[in-house]
């Protein structure tokens, strides 16, 4: 497996040309993008979202989406938690994140993920390879989603070479292929290699994403990408948010419009939601191009 010194990395200030690495090879790694205070107050969230999982005090609602580890009962997923706290939602429609999407998708952009995913030391938790097309259903809802949808990934915890990493595999995008596994994308134990073998790939065509608390790792939909049980003795969180370009889409909620930020509506609120009054609204305040 590649190490952490094969994958290119840019800085905020280089989004121009992270976007253009990005289009070449399907991901791109920008260092340091959020503070050490910043990460220290989502960790804090993402342990009280964790421990009310686990207790049994969060369940799901509207469309925040809980999942535990079927085996040892730690919590491995929840969606839209951003809709849970302030500070969640102040990260996914930071200028920052505005900067370094827009050479990619423009100013204007709807979100269709929002979600803490967990590996505890200990959990047998994994991801099977795939593509994250084959997760934007239906199709007639997505225009150009290969050109659109950018997946946005923000290190909570370090990302290390025995935690579980994401393993990607560069330039994979360009086959355009819906790849998934029979049973899912959450898998027990390392995931098996099969589905790349049957496309021509093996293990030495993996890299494994090696990043610190604050990195964020952007990826196509097109990209293939999985990830090994954590077999270390750390967590490894990832707060994930995927973007797309609003004109390609009605589905998912505002992030941005011409670049304002705009804040997660209530808990209740249905997501994802069609063009309706609030859209509407929201318009009225930021007009689109």
């Amino acid at each position: 497996m590649l190490q952490a010194n094969h994958v290119e990395t840019f800085t905020i200030e280089q989004s121009a040309a992270a976007a253009v690495f990005y289009r070449e090879h399907g991901y791109m790694v920008i260092k340091n993008v959020f503070s050490a205070d910043e990460i220290a107050e989502a960790h804090e969230a993402s342990d009280r979202i964790k421990t009310a999982i686990e207790s049994g005090a969060l369940q799901n609602r509207g469309n925040v989406l809980c999942f535990r580890d079927q085996d040892c009962g730690l919590a491995r997923a929840a969606f839209w938690v951003s809709q849970l706290d302030q500070r969640l939602d102040a990260l996914r429609t930071d200028q920052r994140v505005h900067k370094i999407l827009k050479p990619l998708i423009g100013s204007s952009m709807r979100q269709l993920t929002n979600q803490f995913h967990w590996k505890p030391p200990g959990s047998s938790v994994s991801i099977n390879f795939h593509t994250d097309r084959v997760n934007r259903k239906p199709d007639q809802d997505f225009r150009d989603l290969g050109n659109s949808f950018v997946q946005f990934a923000i290190s909570i915890d370090p990302m290390t070479q025995d935690n579980g990493p994401l393993l990607i595999i560069p330039g994979s995008h360009r086959s355009y292929e819906e790849i998934r596994e029979a049973e899912g994308n959450y898998g027990n134990g390392h995931p098996s290699r099969d589905i790349l073998s049957q496309r021509g790939y093996s293990e030495e065509d993996l890299v494994a994403i090696i990043s610190e608390p604050g990195d964020v790792v952007c990826w196509h939909p097109d990209t293939i990408h999985g990830s090994d049980q954590n077999t270390s003795e750390i967590d490894r969180c990832i707060y994930i948010n995927g973007y797309i370009k609003a004109s390609s889409t009605h589905r998912g909620h505002w992030a941005f419009i011409k670049g304002q930020s705009i804040p997660v509506p209530e808990l209740d609120v249905p997501l994802p939601v069609s063009p309706n009054s609030c859209d509407e609204d929201w318009i009225r305040r930021f007009p689109l191009d």
